[in-house]
Formats: C-alpha cells, sequence, structure tokens
C-alpha cells in the first residue's frame, strides 16, 4: 500500500472513531445523490467498490451522522418539527431511514415548506432523518475551511 494511501485510512479510521457513524454522500450523474449511515470505514470502502465502477462520474463526501439532526416517523407532528427546522436552517435533506439497494438510503431535498408537505405525503408511516441540504457548493465550501495535510 502507498504511503500517501496508509495516511488517508488512518485518518479516515481516525474519524470514525470520533464520529461513530458517519453518513456518506455519493454524488453522481446529472446531480443525483444518493445516501448510507455507515458504522465502520470498511462499510464506506465497500460501498465505494460496489457503487463507483457504475457510473462515469462518482464522487462522495463523509459527515458525521449528527449532520443529520431530526429523527423520526413521519406524521403531522414531526412535519410541524421540519417545518420549524426548515425556516431556521434552510434548506433540507430528508433521507428515508430504510435502506434500499447495497444499502443505499434515498432521499430528496426540499428548498420549501410546500416542498417538504409533499415529500412527507409520500413518507407518512415511515422512520425518515432529516438535515441541511448537502450542496456541491456547501462540499467545496466545508473543504475550503478545513486543512487537508498528509
Amino acid at each position: 500500500m502507498e504511503p500517501q494511501t496508509s495516511r488517508v485510512l488512518c485518518r479516515a479510521q481516525a474519524f470514525f472513531d470520533a464520529n461513530q457513524e458517519v453518513l456518506v454522500v455519493s454524488g453522481y450523474g446529472a446531480g443525483d445523490r444518493d445516501y448510507m449511515v455507515a458504522k465502520s470505514l470498511n462499510e464506506v470502502l465497500t460501498f465505494i467498490r460496489n457503487t463507483a465502477p457504475e457510473y462515469k462520474t462518482f464522487a462522495f463526501g463523509v459527515f458525521p451522522a449528527s449532520q443529520l439532526v431530526l429523527h423520526g416517523i413521519v406524521n403531522s407532528e414531526f412535519l410541524k418539527r421540519a417545518i420549524s427546522l426548515l425556516t431556521e436552517v434552510g434548506p433540507l435533506v430528508v433521507i428515508r431511514m430504510k435502506p434500499g439497494d447495497r444499502g443505499i438510503m434515498h432521499g430528496n431535498d426540499c428548498d420549501t415548506i410546500e416542498e417538504l408537505r409533499e415529500e412527507f405525503s409520500d413518507l407518512d408511516g415511515q422512520s425518515v432523518a432529516i438535515g441541511r441540504s448537502i450542496t456541491l457548493e456547501r462540499l467545496v465550501a466545508d473543504m475550503n475551511r478545513k486543512s487537508y495535510s498528509g
């Protein structure tokens, strides 16, 4: 294994050790994204190995799972909490917590209260997690704020 690769994997493991659970966001194609909540670096590496070869363009980001600040079962009371969060922090991502193929969790961005209501109408009774929307601009801004020395 290359020394640089070894350092990156050690830092990635340290990130997992500090966070216990992470949110993986994969991007591909024309801005499409999928999500995965992982409890180990091995889960993320397996996901990347299985998913990346399918797409010409593939990128991913890893965030503390605490990014998803609201968890619950979709109902009218939970919708009120989600609307409150939307007005407080801006655009949200709503992620279905039941994994589909290969452990992928599908999610949608909601920029307005109307979009949030529409998304919830399709998810009544399902388990979801909600956090601030993750955009390319946000990924770049987060990277620019951090030092990534090898």
